[in-house]
């Protein structure tokens, strides 16, 4: 070897030691792969989740302030619209929807011929469509018509217990209720139980209406108990939210509430829940990522540690230190090259499964 070795004879040696240390190099290759695949998968969970809710929660229209009533209090359907449309910021409201929401039980008959489902049920009777506030996101089925006394069933609750997707619910009274079809509202997209339970799928099931057919159903027709409101994009919703609250005292025998979309439960939990959440997966990924670099850091030891003879031959030739720390190198550039390629998969697959 000289000073003077062109660069094609050491790519042919890369390609030599790349033939008689093959399975060396692919094995270190897929651990690093592993390693750098698990982290790039794992780590960025929390932005591609925030992406998702923030479509799921927009694709739904999600109020941004909401007037409820005190419970078992219910008011004069059109009151609530009146009064958001009374405050001095009304021409900043760009939607709103007056909605009945009561609890009832309900009874349910699985498609795979278990024994019927009795758990309590939640009417929500509003806009069915594209033009309300917390509209609901239609998974199956058609979406009813009003007037027909139809519904659309929570997804997750009929995925549980195995309901079909159109079919007839009982309600309290043996009041037959059909449903066209299964989807989600905003407020459904992570559900608590009745009785505080984490995940409640199994023991709430949210029945979605228009309002005449809920009034109808929960024989309170004419009268409401909350309004949902989306406000425009560059108004101040705390000062909206102000005059809501200051408009909402004047009604003292409804003990009307005004809440914001954070006091949603289910839009804090699926957003808290991303913090929380990558701080484990990111403890997870470090740690796959250290002990892939101490796998591949003692099979490149290997490597070498077989190349002493050679290395030593060269020594004698008069190669310089930084001549024999050439080959060393290009296999690491082989390693990195095969390990790039694989991780990309194994990020793009880790991703993948962790979407459900």
């Amino acid at each position: 070897m000289s000073r003077g070795t062109s660069n094609w004879f050491w790519v042919r040696w890369s390609l030599r030691d790349l033939r008689a240390h093959w399975v060396a190099v692919v094995a270190i290759s897929v651990v690093i792969a592993i390693g750098t695949g698990v982290y790039a998968g794992l780590s960025s969970t929390s932005t591609w989740r925030r992406l998702s809710n923030d479509a799921s929660f927009a694709t739904t229209n999600v109020h941004d302030l909401r007037v409820t009533t005190a419970p078992g209090v219910f008011v004069d359907e059109g009151s609530l619209l009146a009064l958001v449309d009374g405050i001095p910021s009304a021409d900043d409201v760009s939607l709103m929807t007056e909605r009945l929401v009561v609890d009832n039980q309900l009874e349910a008959r699985p498609g795979n011929g278990d024994e019927p489902v009795l758990v309590t049920a939640r009417l929500v009777g509003g806009v069915l469509g594209p033009d309300g506030v917390d509209r609901v996101w239609l998974r199956d089925g058609s979406v009813p018509d009003p007037g027909t006394g139809d519904a659309v069933l929570e997804a997750k609750f009929a995925d549980f217990h195995d309901l079909p997707d159109t079919g007839t619910l009982l309600v309290a009274g043996d009041r037959a209720v059909p449903y066209t079809g299964r989807g989600v509202g905003p407020e459904e997209f992570f559900v608590t139980g009745p009785d505080g339970t984490v995940i409640g799928e199994a023991d709430l099931a949210t029945v979605y209406l228009h309002l005449s057919d809920a009034q109808a159903l929960a024989g309170r027709p004419g009268v409401v108990n909350d309004v949902v409101v989306t406000v425009d994009p560059d108004a101040d919703t705390d000062h909206i939210a102000g005059e809501l609250r200051a408009a909402a005292s004047e009604v003292a025998d409804a003990g009307l509430v005004v809440t914001d979309v954070d006091d949603v439960e289910a839009h804090r939990e699926l957003y808290e829940d991303i913090e929380n959440d990558q701080q484990c997966f990111t403890a997870v990924a470090v740690l796959v990522l250290v002990a892939a670099a101490l796998a591949a850091f003692n099979l490149v030891s290997r490597i070498v540690e077989a190349q002493r003879r050679e290395i030593g031959i060269g020594m004698a030739l008069g190669a310089s230190r930084r001549e024999l720390g050439i080959r060393p190198l290009m296999v690491g550039v082989q390693i990195a090259a095969i390990g790039v390629v694989v991780g990309i998969g194994i990020g793009m697959l880790v991703a993948r499964a962790m979407q459900g």
